[in-house]
């Protein structure tokens, strides 16, 4: 029961994950994404520094997956509606 429910939520981070950025930095954003490859997000992974782009990209994309229950971003926006009812 718990594999199926994790399949579920995997397949819906895949289809409900989306990348936003602020307008003004969306042609550097659009640039790194389309020279990023799979190698550099593989050596990046066993580095404690990350590559400038990786970092620039981490640092100008601020949210992903805000549709998927259970996310990290939709858990944000929770406490954020949360937040904003309670002030």
């Amino acid at each position: 029961m718990f594999h199926y429910w994790d399949l579920l939520q995997r397949r819906r981070a895949c289809f409900g994950s989306k990348l936003q950025t602020k307008r003004k930095d969306f042609a550097e954003t659009t640039n790194i994404l389309q020279d990023l490859t799979a190698a550099d997000l593989e050596r990046a992974m066993g580095q404690e520094v990350l590559p400038q782009k990786i970092r620039t990209l981490l640092d100008k994309v601020y949210a992903v997956g805000a549709t998927v229950p259970g996310s990290a971003a939709s858990l944000r926006n929770r406490r954020s509606e949360l937040q904003g009812l309670v002030i």
